[in-house]
């Protein structure tokens, strides 16, 4: 909702008044259902179902907010779903997207293909790495899928979900990552046949010194 200027002076985001009373007029008094999906830096990450649908897609949809790949590395109620939301606000230009022009020219040479260090494990399937001029990205393995609640979650129904403990060997897949991968540079690989620059979803595709490394006895 908020972010500092270069004097550190905390500043609204565009909308972010806006976005505010859209949450509070739906959520405010209104019993609803919290989904606790992971904790990150002493964070809370969960999910709000509204009586008529899951809070943080509508405010994808309305233009309020944008999908953030980190935190969606943890989201167990549907991507993909979120991810359709926020196209559909880019494509209607409502709000945060108002000024959006879709970029599909095909990037090649060094903007598809990348050695950068791998610094945090988000989940199984999701990683970030630092580029060589400092840069921060997020980026999604392609063609995997991370392991993901079977059934109805834990029977004792009074105990809140914790994702990364419950959900059997997705501890495990995390860890296996983090000791291969932290703190080494891997080559990766764009397995997108376009990448928009300016709203980058990219979603690599391993060289084969990247299966060396998670290959390795190290």
């Amino acid at each position: 909702m908020t972010k500092r200027d270069t004097d550190g002076v905390e500043i609204l985001e565009p909308f972010a008044a806006e976005a505010k009373f859209f949450t509070e007029s739906r959520l405010l008094q209104r019993d609803v259902q919290i989904v606790l999906e992971g904790v990150s830096n002493q964070n809370l990450l969960g999910t709000i179902m509204h009586p008529n649908g899951n809070i943080t897609e509508l405010l994808l949809k309305e233009g309020f907010a944008r999908c953030v790949d980190w935190s969606m590395g943890v989201y167990t109620q549907g991507a993909e779903k979120l991810r359709a939301a926020e196209r559909e606000a880019k494509e209607r230009k409502l709000r945060l997207w108002k000024d959006y022009v879709p970029t599909t020219c095909n990037f090649g040479g060094k903007e598809r293909q990348f050695t950068a260090k791998v610094v945090q494990i988000v989940n199984a399937d999701a990683i970030v790495v630092k580029t060589n001029d400092g840069e921060l990205k997020a980026i999604h393995l392609s063609s995997i899928r991370p392991p993901r609640m079977e059934g109805d979650g834990p029977t004792d129904k009074s105990r809140k979900l914790r994702p990364l403990y419950d959900i059997p060997y997705m501890f495990e897949a995390r860890e296996f990552l983090r000791k291969k991968l932290v703190g080494k540079k891997a080559p990766l690989q764009s397995n997108s046949a376009e990448w928009n620059r300016n709203d980058p979803q990219l979603h690599p595709q391993p060289e084969h010194s990247l299966q060396d490394l998670l290959q390795s006895k190290n």
